[in-house]
């Protein structure tokens, strides 16, 4: 779940959708000082008519509703009264389908401040509404304001004196989940892992819940470089969502599609691509098909084929989640971004670079425009597209974006967030490549420096990544004992957290005995 709330039925669609709100109107003018009967038939005739166009997919009239109705109701009727209440659950209920929520929050806020008079404001109930309102904000990209709302509900949830139960659970969930999306994945796991106590002791092992909290544990795990506990994680999700009575076609298909991430990330591309297969193999067999999990299961499907070298395979499928996205969410929503940058790649894969640029400037602007220029997700387009102009030879334009990443990085980001290490670490390639071998080992010391400070770092494959880099660049300058030793802890790393298989052990694996054969003479 990624909201905590209550459901409430929706009532019907009305034939005409506009004609529900001027039904209702007669209704509304009887509300007058006094007339407290009528007052009530008219709070309940708009919330009615709200619902109706809500159900009609007219959301911005049913806003008018709600809105007039709370005023109406604040206005004349006492502060408890039930109409009032029923009202806010029907937001929560409607909460996942709203197209903005920036136009949302005013709505919420009005909410809380019924909550908070009609119940207090230390009531597990007014966290309800807390949490939601951190929701929107998230949906926003404004994470600092949900953060805050998210640890106001969590704090509420805390000091009451009700058991623990699921909303407090989902609130724990939101939080971490929110963490683990500005680089705090310590605090993150932390709130992952309450969440999974509350749902294993009041739902029992085997509940989709229980599978939620593994599987969000899985993807921490895997962003942590520890890839067999999320391995493990994902495969004890997996395994509760198929059992589960109460499981849904699409919860067992996203929990194959993040395994599947998983084993990719790992070098297992054969089982990767067994999962991601059964992902779209439970779509396909939905009565009602759901297109963006299926664009989702596609575009891992071509990825896997991409990692495997099998790029003839691959693009069919990036082809057809480019197609489904494009046709039902437009050519510049995030989702249709992903899938350019993802075809981007394939065909530098193929040489095709200039072919490849043209996607990765598409992606990027799609996501500054969508999600803003700090979000994570543009960040990571911008540096893509600066890794292709290094690759490209274009070392002045790498450099320029890669600067720019870090400038952005620096100020939205915590100092020790892996992304910002990792920019530092291709800054350190790029000023290889230029010449300029101080400035490079500056930037690729820093790099480990970060990866080093955070919880787990140590051992985690972004520093093998870049002790490998570091050594290379120190047996560059015929430091050759250093180099040596980068190398031996970067194979270390790769060896416990990818297997000995994995191409980047291999790989560290081949430089230190050409370094073998070069102290030899050979």
């Amino acid at each position: 779940m990624s909201v905590s709330r209550r459901a409430k039925e929706v009532d019907a669609p009305s034939a005409n959708p506009d004609q529900a709100l001027n039904n209702e109107r007669p209704i509304a003018k009887m509300a007058v000082p006094g007339a407290t009967w009528l007052t009530r038939q008219a709070v309940s005739g708009l919330y009615s008519a709200g619902r109706r166009l809500w159900a009609a997919g007219n959301w911005r009239g049913a806003w008018s509703c709600y809105e007039r109705a709370l005023t109406i109701g604040n206005r004349f009727l006492p502060a408890e009264h039930a109409l009032k209440e029923a009202g806010l659950e029907s937001l929560s209920s409607w909460l996942d389908e709203l197209p903005a929520g920036d136009e949302a929050i005013p709505v919420f806020e009005a909410a809380l401040r019924t909550w908070e008079l009609t119940r207090g404001s230390v009531h597990p109930e007014t966290a309800q509404i807390l949490n939601n309102l951190g929701y929107l904000h998230k949906r926003c990209g404004e994470l600092d304001a949900a953060r805050t709302y998210y640890e106001r509900a969590v704090a509420i949830w805390q000091q009451s004196s009700e058991p623990a139960h699921s909303d407090m659970a989902a609130g724990l969930n939101n939080l971490g989940a929110l963490l683990k999306e500005t680089g705090d994945l310590t605090g993150a796991q932390a709130h992952y892992e309450q969440a999974l106590a509350i749902w294993l002791d009041t739902r029992g092992p085997d509940h989709p819940d229980v599978a939620e909290g593994f599987n969000n544990l899985g993807i921490l795990f895997k962003q942590r470089g520890a890839l067999n506990q999320a391995k493990n994680c994902l495969e004890r999700a997996v395994a509760i969502w198929e059992q589960a009575p109460e499981s849904d076609d699409q919860a067992i298909a996203a929990g194959y599609g993040n395994l599947g991430t998983i084993l990719q990330e790992a070098g297992d591309y054969a089982e990767a691509l067994g999962s991601h297969q059964k992902a779209l193999a439970i779509l396909g067999q939905m009565p009602v098909p759901d297109h963006q999990m299926t664009a989702r299961a596609l575009n891992n499907l071509g990825m896997v084929y991409c990692s495997m070298g099998r790029l003839e395979e691959a693009q069919p499928y990036l082809n057809r989640a480019l197609t489904i996205r494009t046709g039902e969410l437009g050519e510049n929503h995030p989702e249709t971004a992903q899938t350019l940058s993802n075809l981007a790649y394939l065909f530098a894969a193929e040489g095709q670079q200039v072919k490849a640029k043209s996607l990765y400037q598409q992606a990027l602007a799609i996501r500054e425009q969508a999600l803003g220029s700090e979000h994570p997700i543009t960040i990571q387009s911008l540096n893509d597209l600066a890794m292709l102009l290094h690759a490209m030879g274009d070392l002045e334009g790498a450099l320029a974006h890669l600067s720019k990443e870090l400038a952005i990085r620096q100020q939205a980001q915590s100092a020790e967030h892996p992304g910002t290490a990792l920019c530092h670490n291709d800054l350190g390639l790029v000023l290889g490549q230029q010449g300029d071998l101080k400035g490079a080992q500056l930037h690729l010391e820093k790099a480990l420096a970060i990866m080093e400070q955070i919880p787990g770092g140590v051992l985690h494959p972004y520093t093998a990544q870049i002790l490998s880099n570091l050594g290379l660049l120190l047996w560059q300058i015929d430091d050759l004992k250093s180099a040596r030793f980068y190398l031996r802890r970067a194979l270390t790393i790769y060896q416990l957290r990818l297997g000995v298989d994995h191409p980047q052990a291999k790989s560290v694996r081949l430089h230190l005995e050409r370094m073998s054969l070069f102290d030899k003479g050979v």
